[in-house]
């Protein structure tokens, strides 16, 4: 047994040593390396994209910046989305998990295997100075696990070194095993998975693919004030680069983003043109109910879009709503009317009838506005006052309303019964020569001409064929 024990403590001491040999092959210096990772977006015609840093998906569209400036160190991005169906996914999700990969072994992977390392190193040692086989048993399956799951968390980076440090940490592991007495124990353990091989990297864009590439970004993206703006940026730089690009090449690009450019204020000039006109004919022929005049206009959107060549597919399918909302309340709108105009005579006729009680009332507002303020009128007055109020009253309990001047109708009559509890009142005060009762009298005045007002101002609306709301 102490032989065995000698011999996993040589062991561990190779593996140690195999372990400082692969840190020290660390790279001693680095190259220089951006910030972010320049990803690539491969489109499904096979060209690609360059997305500065990650992109993201943002419902049916990918969102990333793209880099109007061939200066990857300083450059001037651009917020970018395109439709997810122009992608080519399987290529750029290959491509992305080798950029992060690269991007993680220029910067931070010496590092962060260093720091593995020394951990696994301590554990090795441990396992080389503690007699207790069991114990060192422990010690070496913890070392494996953190080897083990190490490439996984790390982009894969130095797989083969730490398989290399694995095989030898098995072969400790099965002899301690063995020094611990076992008759049988499990030696198949669970290799490293290798990854798939990474993407070879392309190198950053030439200032003419960068231009090329702004260009097929503004062509893809379904947001016009993007496009456009896009088209801008890369016209912004033709002008600065233009030194530093063949002339030829320049001319030809610069007339080809100037046609783009007009053709995108071309088609926003002529969407809007559209918008105007349909709100306001679209608001004239709601407000007129007209129904078949509105569904000539929800024609007319689509062919004038289509003639423009759905360019603006969003601005259209707001149109569309718009049209479609003031077609319903026309809809309603022209039944409404409908229904007022079969009904209109019966108006007119409960309007006749309203005259006498109505005209009663208004020839009692001046006493009744004397009755508030406290002011009067005389006793005499009052007697006419009552008996007006008495004779319009029976006027209103005598007449039915249509069913549209219910409410109405009762407003009218509490007000004109509020009315002439007003002039009792009065006439008691009168007689007792008692203010509070004045005062109660003046209350019910008061309340009698707001009621009388707001029936007034109700009638005169219901009385109106329907409009808009």
């Amino acid at each position: 047994m102490r032989v065995k024990s000698r011999r996993v403590t040589s062991r561990a001491h190779v593996a140690c040593v195999v372990l400082a040999l692969l840190l020290a092959c660390a790279r001693d210096g680095r190259a220089e390396v951006l910030d972010a990772v320049l990803y690539r977006i491969f489109l499904a015609d096979g060209s690609s994209l360059v997305s500065y840093g990650e992109y993201s998906r943002v419902g049916d569209d990918i969102v990333f910046s793209l880099p109007i400036r061939a200066d990857f160190k300083n450059p001037r991005l651009h917020l970018v989305s395109i439709p997810s169906a122009t992608i080519d996914w399987h290529t750029t999700e290959r491509y992305s998990e080798s950029a992060r990969s690269a991007h993680y072994a220029a910067t931070q992977g010496d590092a962060d295997f260093a720091l593995m390392s020394s951990e696994v190193a301590y554990a090795l040692n441990d396992v080389a100075r503690t007699a207790d086989p069991f114990l060192r048993l422990e010690i070496a399956m913890r070392a494996r696990t953190t080897l083990h799951a190490w490439p996984g968390d790390h982009y894969g980076y130095r797989a083969s070194d730490v398989q290399q440090i694995v095989g030898w940490l098995d072969e400790v592991i099965s002899e301690i095993r063995v020094a611990t007495g076992a008759q049988r124990f499990d030696l198949d353990f669970v290799a490293i998975s290798s990854s798939p091989p990474p993407m070879p990297l392309l190198p950053p864009p030439s200032l003419q693919e960068t231009i090329a590439q702004a260009l097929g970004a503004a062509r893809l993206t379904r947001v016009p004030a993007e496009r456009v703006s896009l088209l801008r940026a890369t016209m912004g730089l033709l002008h600065d680069s233009a030194a530093a690009l063949p002339a030829a090449w320049v001319n030809t690009t610069r007339a080809l983003v100037r046609a783009e450019i007009d053709a995108e204020v071309s088609i926003e000039r002529a969407y809007a043109d559209l918008t105007r006109t349909l709100l306001d004919d679209s608001a004239r022929r709601a407000a007129e109910a007209d129904v078949r005049g509105l569904e000539r206009l929800r024609r007319h959107i689509q062919a004038r879009d289509a003639a423009l060549g759905r360019k603006r597919p969003n601005q259209f399918r707001a149109l569309v709503l718009v049209v479609d909302d003031r077609l319903a309340a026309a809809r309603q709108l022209r039944l409404e009317r409908d229904r007022w105009n079969l009904r209109v005579q019966t108006f007119r006729a409960y309007q006749r009838a309203l005259t006498a009680p109505v005209d009663g009332f208004i020839r009692s507002k001046a006493g009744l506005e004397e009755i508030r303020a406290l002011a009067g009128p005389d006793a005499e007055v009052l007697e006419r006052l009552g008996y007006d109020l008495e004779t319009a009253e029976r006027s209103l309990q005598g007449s039915t309303p249509p069913v549209e001047f219910r409410s109405i109708h009762d407003l009218m009559v509490r007000a004109v019964q509020l009315a002439y509890t007003s002039v009792r009142f009065r006439q008691d005060a009168i007689h007792s020569n008692d203010i509070a009762t004045a005062w109660d009298a003046s209350a019910a005045a008061s309340g009698a001409l707001m009621l009388f007002t707001k029936a007034q101002a109700d009638l005169g609306r219901q009385l109106r064929a329907p409009a808009l709301r």
